[in-house]
């Protein structure tokens, strides 16, 4: 028991979400070692191998896709003055990714090795393109809905708000060609302050 505990009180990094059907396939390895059953691979080599690209699939679809997605679907519900928006918010990112761990941990002990063609079949890199998508998506409505509240409030003609589609076009074709993203935001302040006067 003792050995078996050492063996595994070395280093191992992965995305929190992911780490589950990890764990669950390691307690699988290890009880099959115990019951002395012909080893397919050994724990820690297992934990060692698929440890880095499972905290690259994690960090793309949790952190760069599920979360941005989930925030622009919350802060739509925000700014249309619903007080319930951050709940909302820890709802549509906190359930997901607490099935994950559970289910992760339950299929990786049932499924063993094979819990790695599971994920794959998941396809998290397209599935975070996706969620990149919808979140831009999400925010050009967003943008579009505040531009036409402004000018109404201003009691303009809601047609002037599509005169900032030519600026739109402008910043990302200044993007596609590699201006800084930090020196594009900080001509558009300089603009806005001279224009503010």
């Amino acid at each position: 028991m003792n050995r078996a505990c050492e063996r595994h009180l070395v280093y191992f990094n992965t995305h929190p979400f992911l780490a589950s059907p990890i764990l669950g396939t390691t307690l699988r390895l290890e009880e099959e070692r115990s019951l002395q059953t012909p080893e397919i691979m050994d724990a820690a080599e297992f934990k060692a191998m698929i440890m880095a690209p499972y905290a690259a699939m994690g960090d793309a679809f949790f952190w760069s896709g599920m979360r941005p997605l989930t925030a622009a679907i919350a802060l739509f519900f925000a700014i249309i003055g619903q007080w319930w928006a951050p709940l909302l918010f820890l709802l549509l990112f906190n359930i997901p990714h607490l099935f994950c761990r559970v289910a992760g941990l339950y299929g990786g002990y049932v499924l063993g090795l094979d819990v790695n063609t599971r994920i794959q079949r998941l396809r998290l890199p397209d599935l975070a393109i996706r969620c990149k998508e919808g979140t831009v998506i999400l925010l050009g409505g967003l943008s579009a809905f505040l531009v036409v509240q402004c000018l109404h409030g201003e009691g303009l003609w809601c047609g002037w708000g599509m005169a900032t589609i030519p600026v739109i076009v402008i910043l990302g074709w200044l993007g596609r060609i590699g201006v800084s993203n930090l020196m594009i935001l900080l001509c558009l302040a300089a603009v806005v302050l001279l224009f503010s006067r």
